[in-house]
């Protein structure tokens, strides 16, 4: 049987993943990415890959701790509507010339990133929600 913390954990590790994955691509082929974007420091496709390996460790902490804590999970989904945010912003401000394949790709990552965040909040409450009986 899953129980509301299962939900909650298994989100976490599902988002843990996910950003793992974005962000060893984002380190091991800066260079090709940096290009289809269109961006000419791939420096900061570095930068940002290796911060979210730093979130995935926060991310993995919080799911393995062996009690889930509301706080650290409540600040993993903050940061992750940041990122949806920052990436709207990023899309409406257009500050650099990025090109159409990168504003592509921001803007699917920050979809997921959003689905993240509310599957997290949805198993949160109901984590929330069962140990309060």
């Amino acid at each position: 049987m899953k129980t509301p913390g299962n939900h909650l954990r298994n989100a976490l590790k599902a988002n843990a993943a996910f950003s793992l994955l974005s962000g060893i691509t984002l380190i091991l082929a800066k260079g090709s990415i940096a290009q289809l974007m269109n961006i000419n420091n791939n420096m900061v496709l570095l930068y940002i890959g290796v911060g979210l390996l730093l979130f995935v460790a926060s991310i993995l902490h919080a799911a393995f701790s062996s009690t889930l804590s509301i706080k650290k999970v409540k600040f993993i989904i903050v940061q992750d509507w940041a990122w949806v945010v920052g990436s709207v912003l990023l899309l409406l401000w257009r500050p650099w010339e990025i090109s159409m394949e990168g504003n592509v790709m921001i803007a699917v990552v920050a979809a997921a990133v959003a689905g993240f965040a509310l599957w997290q909040m949805v198993a949160l409450r109901k984590w929330m929600a069962a140990i309060a009986q």
